[in-house]
């Protein structure tokens, strides 16, 4: 057993001081040992009377009793005396809590509560030791010690002090001392204490009543006789008093009028605050008298540890998070294949409430985590069962997640739940709570959210909100409120408890306590010493409960003539002042409001000292300094917590100093010229503004040797931050700016002119662009705002990113920018344009369409050679990566790099390769510029302005921790203000775009064969079209012509579908490539796509490799399933948001169906009747559809897909093409038709 440590507070070493002073043979040493290895086993203290056993030598028990006299008059008086001149200490005592003042004052007037002589304690112990103090009697003694370290009104209750009483004759206007009775239980069901008494201690003490004639022989005679059990019911000592202790972990519980609600359609946020700790560190006594060191330290490291825990968290890969919930158990394992797959934003999920405790009655419950895991989540796998989670398991695999509007209620309650419980963890917004098991009187310690903070408690209501009856049964009796409470209590006890923390350095005596706050370790409160830890705990958290919607305080701040300023408090108790503020030094008139605000008056004199000298005066004078201490530390702090801050108008305008570039002179006129001239055109230097001041940082610094509290500067006062101030002056003295940083302070307004005005001059060329007339296609509207945009960024000397949402054309706009810079003339190389080689023949095509004039060569495959004489070289990023050494020794006008997602990690080979490519400006086009955090834009604008954003690490620290991890607000408008400028993104549902698209797209998706599949082709080619061109008879040519075109098409499809000894790899088709490309983009948008193809084997190859990829099995019709499969799908589709993805077969579903949940259709192979290809896409588009429908249609280029088109597109609008009789042409093509397909 642990050696416990006693006299662990000022009043319990004085306790035993008094007592050690007794030990002339060393026997009250010899206790300490007795007690420390549990021989006390048990210890009822009623009144000035102590019963208490332990384990005996030659019995199994001995049996003490103790009984300590009244303390003298004279000490009476002195005591009297100093509790008069002391009120607040008095009144505070009244609570359990006696300061260290009060206990100086006693001992320095020598006050004794126990007797100098030891005879002069009525004493008895049933061992044979003839000592009047044994060690069993000394073992008792340093377990009361235990116990007065727990609440300190013991030791007037031992020396005969009514403090009701004494507080009735000191302060005769406030009444009693207190509501309840001291060291008295009021049970949650609001027993009597006489009801609470624990009956366990009665069977397990039985101790018979004794006197002074009693001996030692007489009570062994006794218990043999069995007369001590009968004895034992007789005594006074068999009823003990309880400390006092209300509910244990204090939640909020359901209002009766709570109203039924939807889930709101927007989530909520919680942006990260300013850190609670210095407000719950400071708020904390210094001293706990349960713990001997330095408890708030460890809380303070607690804190840390968690933050350090999160960041390492946050920074974890989507690999690195899979590998952690693999290694948590086989549920975890089957439930990691959802991290990073597009359905798990629409995964089912659940709270698992099997293991709360039932309720017999309706109403309040018993607090539901008595047990461990009681709360998890229950994830619904894609096979149909479920995998349970805990709620920190989840974490990991919900981090960076973000719910759509259409993802389930129970996904997005989980998400609210945990984005706020990790806020809260950020914020330091949590504390712990004390619950007592009323049974076993085990007591066990969990962590709650910080609820007295104003900002805290209204985000659990926003959270509250999307704490549905499907995820939560119990939110019907208990209510939304407490049930968001109850969750995140939940999560952070276990984020707490999982860290594994235990404080530095800690001794042995401290592990246990320490063990419960932090690990989840129980304590059996029935053991001696420990009856009123419960209680004792929650007294020392009490100001983190303050309570201000029945209890306000009001901090008055003025300015003062005999001194700088003075303030004053006060204080409103919804009860006893009518919703009325009264001066605080009027609180002893109110028995309720005197406790409540003296209590916490005291915890808040950590912040403000002379907040306890207003008892008795209506304020008290501040300095400069102690005004400028409250300012800036106690008042945003207090403010937060509820508690109203009243400033004068002098310091409600305060001044805080704000670093800025000052432009010293320019050079030229107008807008800047060009991003790479920019440094040579301006003159700028660091420098510090004063509201609308601009000082120097030598005049700032000399400014500051004036005082570290509050400057006056220009009839306004400066609150001067020493840490922050120290900052801002080693910055400016040991960093040079660099131009980056400049233009950044323009853009967020940090730059400015010498005179203090704003830097006003446009760091971009104005323009109103035409459109080449070259260009053969009209722009939209927004695509034309969008040239023009490309156009001035580019001729500014700026890198820019294209990120609108895919299917707005982001191609063209940039065609139109190529013919723009070949207008004017290409001054170096040309154009080139990097993209994944499945984009390489749409680039072709779409060049070829829209800028025929342009001269284009493809940079991939064997034999592929720079040309001097073209405008633009498109190549892969793979062979762009092979060929960079060449590429890198030429300088191109503008290097183009589309699904730029390529480059997102900076580390890999084709990014490191891009950045070696000598270009005078960049473009990036991406239709996801985020896709899982912020450092995609950071190596995205590492490619279009080297540099900008700062490296990823500085980048991490400014901006990804404070805006992805924290939430802040004001961060994130900064960022988008530095990179607005650069980054063009366009949403398909911006209302300026809707109104300019048509309401269906339809865009031809080209591909290139592979190896293997041109090997196949050619094959084909080669052997059946000479069979096809001899044959001569209708009928047989028909069918050798549809067979050679099937077998083509199949091979198209992917060699597979032709042949099904090539296995079934992506890779293998270019068309497979394509679409699983694509399809990543779709499901990223949170869109729905239909796939048509005419043969099932082609479905059944695609159902296989969607979910390879994507980890979704999508749903699949065609003509050999029953009609009420069919059904299911159609519903299923309709109407489950986690059904993404629709194979259909062209025959079986391009009729009949209605589909318009889908906005995208794509079809995969291309029948020879445009009738019906459209009556299948119509599936979407028709009635009921409120979304333009985009159309993508796969075709292989340079292959007869390509020219079948061409022809089906001239015949698009021919009469004759009927839907019954609309393929026949195929067939009847004639031999030089057929060759010319493929030549």
């Amino acid at each position: 057993m642990a050696r416990s440590k006693y006299g662990m507070t000022p009043w319990g070493t004085w306790f035993l001081r008094m007592i050690e002073s007794y030990d002339g043979d060393g026997r009250v040493s010899r206790g300490k040992s007795y007690a420390n290895t549990g021989k006390v086993d048990s210890l009822v203290i009623t009144g000035n009377k102590v019963a208490a056993r332990v384990a005996g030598h030659y019995d199994p028990w001995y049996y003490i009793s103790l009984t300590f006299p009244r303390i003298s008059e004279p000490n009476r008086k002195k005591l009297e005396k100093i509790l008069t001149e002391h009120p607040a200490d008095f009144i505070a005592l009244g609570s359990g809590t006696m300061t260290e003042r009060l206990v100086t004052l006693f001992e320095a007037k020598d006050i004794r509560f126990i007797p100098r002589r030891w005879s002069l304690i009525e004493s008895d112990c049933s061992c044979p030791d003839s000592a009047s103090l044994c060690k069993h009697i000394a073992a008792v003694l340093y377990i009361l010690a235990k116990e007065i370290d727990h609440d300190p009104r013991l030791l007037f209750q031992l020396a005969g002090i009514d403090l009701a009483e004494l507080r009735e004759k000191i302060l005769p206007a406030a009444g009693d001392m207190s509501a309840e009775p001291a060291l008295t239980v009021v049970s949650e069901q609001g027993a009597s204490p006489a009801d609470t008494t624990a009956a366990d201690d009665t069977a397990a003490l039985e101790t018979p009543a004794t006197g002074n004639s009693s001996t030692a022989g007489a009570q062994r005679k006794a218990r043999q006789s069995g007369a001590a059990g009968r004895a034992t019911k007789a005594s006074s000592f068999s009823v003990p008093s309880e400390p006092e202790y209300e509910h244990p972990v204090p939640l909020s519980l359901r209002r009766a009028d709570e109203p039924a609600q939807d889930v709101p359609a927007e989530l909520p946020r919680f942006p990260l605050e300013e850190s609670f700790l210095p407000l719950i560190s400071a708020l904390l006594p210094p001293f706990a008298p349960f713990y001997d060191d330095d408890l708030v330290a460890a809380f303070k490291e607690l804190y840390h540890k968690l933050i350090v825990r999160q960041n390492k968290e946050f920074e974890l890969t989507l690999e690195q998070r899979i590998a952690v919930l693999m290694k948590s158990g086989t549920g975890c394992a089957s439930v990691a294949t959802l991290c990073g797959s597009s359905r798990l934003l629409y995964t089912q999920v659940r709270l698992d409430t099997a293991k709360l405790p039932k309720q017999k009655t309706a109403g309040v419950p018993a607090f539901p985590l008595q047990k461990e895991a009681a709360l998890q989540l229950r994830v619904r796998l894609p096979n149909g069962t479920e995998a349970a989670l805990t709620l920190v398991q989840a974490l990991h695999l919900l981090r960076g997640v973000t719910p759509l509007t259409d993802s389930p209620d129970g996904m997005k309650a989980a998400y609210t739940v945990l984005t706020l419980g990790e806020r809260l963890i950020a914020e330091s917004a949590l504390l712990p709570t004390v619950y007592l098991e009323s049974v076993t009187r085990k007591l066990a310690i969990f962590w709650k959210p910080l609820t007295s903070a104003q900002a805290v408690s209204a985000a659990i209501d926003r959270c509250a909100s999307f704490i549905t009856e499907a995820f939560f049964p119990q939110v019907k009796s208990w209510g939304r409120r407490y049930c968001a409470e109850l969750l995140l209590t939940a999560f952070l006890t276990e984020y707490v408890h999982t860290t594994g923390f235990m404080p530095a350095g800690i001794r042995q005596a401290e592990q246990e306590i320490a063990a419960l706050f932090f690990q989840g370790a129980t304590i059996n409160t029935k053991a001696p010493g420990m009856r009123r830890l419960p209680a004792s705990i929650t007294r020392w958290l009490a100001a983190l409960y303050y309570d201000s919607n029945s209890l306000r305080f009001r901090l008055i701040l003025e300015e003062a003539k005999k001194s700088d300023f003075q303030i004053s408090a006060e204080v409103c108790h919804s009860e006893e002042t009518n919703n009325r503020f009264v001066p605080f030094s009027r609180i002893a008139d109110s028995v309720q409001l005197e406790s409540k605000t003296v209590e916490f008056a005291i915890a808040l004199s950590a912040y403000l000292p002379k907040l306890t000298e207003m008892i008795g005066q209506k304020s008290v004078p501040l300095t400069q300094e102690e005004t400028a201490v409250f300012l800036r530390t106690a008042a945003p702090l207090l403010s937060r917590f509820g508690i109203e801050v009243v400033l004068p108008k002098t310091l409600q305008r305060a001044l805080k100093p704000r670093a800025v570039f000052q432009l010293k002179r320019q050079k030229g006129a107008g807008a800047v010229q060009s991003y790479l001239s920019l440094d040579n055109l301006m003159d700028y230097d660091r420098s510090i503004m004063l509201g609308d001041t601009v000082i120097s940082a030598k005049k700032f610094r000399a400014l500051m040797k004036q005082s570290s509290g509050l400057v006056k500067f220009n009839d306004r006062y400066i609150l001067v931050d020493p840490e922050h101030t120290a900052r801002l002056l080693e910055t400016m003295q040991h960093e040079r700016s660099d131009i980056n940083e400049v233009i950044q302070g323009t853009l967020t307004g940090d730059t400015v002119m010498a005179d203090g005005a704003p830097f006003s001059y446009s760091l971009f060329r104005e323009t109103d662009a035409a459109v080449p007339r070259t260009l053969q296609a009209t722009l939209r509207p927004y695509q034309e705002k969008g040239f023009q945009w490309l156009y001035s960024t580019i001729k500014s000397g700026f890198g820019c990113l294209l990120g609108d949402d895919m299917g707005l054309g982001k191609t063209l706009q940039v065609i139109a920018l190529i013919l723009k810079l070949k207008e004017q003339g290409f001054e170096h190389s040309g154009i080139l344009i990097a993209a994944p080689a499945s984009l390489l023949p749409n680039w072709e095509h779409e060049l070829h369409t829209f800028a025929p004039s342009l001269r284009c060569t493809i940079l991939h495959g064997q034999g592929r050679r720079f040309s001097a004489k073209s405008d633009i070289h498109i190549t892969t990023y793979q062979t762009l990566q092979r060929d960079v050494k060449k590429l890198s020794e030429k300088i191109f006008d503008c290097l183009i790099i589309d699904e730029a997602q390529a480059v997102k990690n900076t580390q890999t080979k084709n990014a490191q390769a891009l950045r070696l490519v000598q270009a005078q400006s960049r473009i990036a086009m991406t239709g996801t510029p985020v896709e899982n955090s912020l450092e995609d834009m950071r190596a995205l604008f590492d490619f279009i302005i080297p540099g900008y954003l700062g490296s990823a690490e500085s980048f991490r620290k400014k901006w990804r921790i404070p805006i992805e991890l924290h939430g802040d607000a004001e961060t994130a408008e900064s960022f988008q203000k530095i990179t607005a400028p650069f980054l063009l993104r366009r949403l398909k549902t911006d209302p300026a775009v809707i109104s300019d698209l048509p309401e269906k797209v339809i865009t031809p998706q080209y591909c290139r064969l592979t190896p293997e599949q041109i090997a196949l082709y050619e094959s084909l080619v080669e052997t059946q079209l000479k069979s096809v061109l001899k044959t001569e008879d209708g009928i047989q040519r028909n069918a050798l012509v549809l067979k050679l075109l099937t077998a083509l098409k199949q091979v198209c499809n992917h060699p597979h579908v032709y042949d099904e000894s090539f296995q079934t790899d992506v890779a293998l088709s270019g068309k497979t490539a394509a679409l699983m490309q694509l399809l990543g983009e779709i499901l990223d948008a949170g869109e729905k796509t239909l796939i048509f193809s005419q043969y099932t084997q082609t479905l059944f190859l695609l159902r296989k490799l969607i979910q390879e990829q994507f980890g979704d099995e999508p749903l699949l019709l065609h003509g050999q399933m029953p009609l009420t499969a069919r059904k299911a799908a159609v519903e299923s589709f309709q109407t489950d948001p986690a059904q993404r993805i629709f194979l259909i077969s062209l025959k079986a579903g391009g009729t009949g169906l209605n589909l318009t949940a889908a906005t995208r259709v794509i079809h995969f192979d291309l029948w020879y009747n445009p009738a019906i290809e459209d009556q299948a896409t119509d599936r979407a588009f028709r009635i009921g559809q409120h979304n333009t429908v985009f159309v993508s249609r796969f075709i292989c280029a340079g292959t007869f897909e390509e020219k079948i088109d061409e022809m089906i597109q001239k015949k698009r609008h021919i009469s004759q093409m009927t839907l019954s009789g609309g393929e026949s042409w195929i067939g009847k093509m004639s031999n030089a038709e057929l060759a010319e397909l493929f030549e």
